[in-house]
């Protein structure tokens, strides 16, 4: 459909290399000319000595962070070290009621670092709606006042099988303490000693996300709870050589 903004091609199974891309790109550029494409993505495994300087445009977009979650449980602190003086509870959300707070801390971290819009998105209200009555909610609060939000459900995309961070937001006045990476031991820790049906796990089960290239700090926090950066994708500008 040429007026649909993007295509997606499965274009080859052999190994990716700068020349290859580059072989590729050029390929689609001439049989999909129709739709003037501007980029083609790939996705690029970690252990590929594959960057966006190998190209004349080029840059990353999403980072995937995975791990298997018994062995991201067996090295979390399960005694979760909150800042002093603090308490700290990671419970989940029954209802609705978290959801203005949600939206207002989302928009005030985007007022405080913009750039972060191209990073994250605010969760339809619909979505959270469904994920709250599937148990998938969870809110951190930090002496009794509302901190963060992460979501986790079960999934099995990006060649994995487990549970996927739809949402991780710790609010921008608890920034800096630590909490990130308090918030996802704690869900971790959930996850494994959870005995509702409905997060029924397998030994084989992964904790898996994708975090944007640019958003530092969100990496390191997944990458501080054993999570580790196993690929990403690369837009590489059509017409490249």
């Amino acid at each position: 459909d040429i007026s649909q903004p993007f295509v997606t091609v499965t274009t080859t199974l052999k190994p990716l290399s700068v020349n290859s891309i580059n072989i590729l790109v050029d390929n689609i550029s001439k049989a999909f000319h129709a739709f003037k494409p501007q980029y083609a993505q790939f996705y690029i495994p970690s252990y590929l000595d594959i960057e966006p300087a190998n190209f004349s445009s080029a840059h990353w977009d999403n980072r995937i962070l995975a791990n298997s979650l018994y062995t991201l449980a067996e090295n979390a602190v399960q005694d979760i070290a909150c800042p002093a003086h603090t308490k700290c509870e990671l419970v989940s959300a029954n209802s609705l009621t978290f959801y203005n707070q949600y939206e207002m801390a989302y928009n005030k971290l985007l007022d405080e670092f913009p750039q972060h819009a191209v990073m994250m998105e605010l969760k339809p209200i619909e979505d959270m709606r469904t994920w709250v009555a599937q148990g998938y909610v969870n809110l951190l609060f930090v002496n009794d006042e509302l901190a963060g939000v992460i979501v986790v459900e079960p999934d099995n995309s990006l060649g994995m099988t487990g549970f996927y961070i739809i949402e991780n937001i710790i609010f921008s006045e608890y920034k800096g303490q630590g909490l990130g990476k308090l918030m996802q031991q704690a869900m971790i820790y959930q996850l494994v000693n959870n005995q509702s049906k409905q997060l029924e796990r397998q030994k084989t089960d992964m904790l898996f996300g994708t975090i944007h290239f640019d958003n530092i700090s969100a990496i390191q926090c997944a990458k501080s709870v054993g999570r580790d950066d196993i690929g990403g994708y690369l837009w590489v500008a059509i017409g490249i050589q």
